[in-house]
């Protein structure tokens, strides 16, 4: 009996770390339809982005990303508001 399309390949796990990718994350993105033509080859070409799943609930994809250095928001106290004429 053939078993074909079972194996999708051979790779090498590498450690991010020792590579000096020290910050792992997962971002929620919400893409419509009409967005997929542009954001999904972008995140296809983007080497950061290991891993790219299309979800269900209130987002349509969860990326699984990696970065040697980065700032993360934690929580936001003033949106965005600009310069307030006077």
């Amino acid at each position: 009996m053939e078993a074909e399309g079972i194996l999708t390949g051979f790779h090498a796990s590498v450690d991010p770390i020792q590579l000096g990718y020290h910050i792992k994350a997962y971002i929620s993105l919400e893409i419509s339809p009409a967005q997929k033509p542009e954001v999904y080859p972008f995140l296809r070409a983007h080497p950061n982005v290991l891993e790219c799943d299309c979800v269900t609930g209130n987002y349509s994809v969860l990326l699984k990303v990696a970065f040697s250095s980065t700032m993360i928001v934690f929580s936001t106290i003033v949106e965005n508001r600009g310069v307030v004429p006077e």
